[in-house]
């Protein structure tokens, strides 16, 4: 995938509830470097509680890609709080991103669903 090197790197994470279950949204703005995604997954750590899943969005409408060192830093990052989190959904119409997150999904042991609209999140 191609690095557009113009665009904002963050992700932004927020707490939302969908029919009454936390949900940790984390809102991808373009391009996810090592550096980015190694700010990102500290604060998803500060946001964890002792003993609670939380499930998780990785909205990626807004994703522009991501280097593969940071796939890897987050694929490590998935296996390892397996034991916080519930359900996972993907939102993005790039086939690429999906298909990279139905991947990291089989990978980390997560049953990983996706869906194009943020309003797809069905629990």
């Amino acid at each position: 995938m191609s690095i557009d090197t113009q665009s904002v790197n963050q992700v932004l994470l927020s707490q939302k509830s969908i029919n009454g279950k936390p949900f940790l949204q984390f809102d991808f703005n373009g391009h996810l470097n090592l550096e980015t995604a190694i700010e990102a997954i500290a604060n998803w750590k500060a946001q964890l509680q002792d003993g609670k899943k939380i499930n998780l969005i990785y909205n990626c409408l807004a994703m522009t890609g991501f280097d593969t060192a940071a796939r890897k830093v987050w694929q490590t990052t998935m296996s390892e709080l397996k034991h916080n989190t519930g359900s996972i959904w993907i939102i993005s119409s790039n086939a690429f991103i999906l298909g990279a997150a139905k991947t990291m999904g089989l990978l980390s042991g997560y049953d990983i669903k996706v869906a194009k609209t943020l309003e797809g999140v069905k629990t």
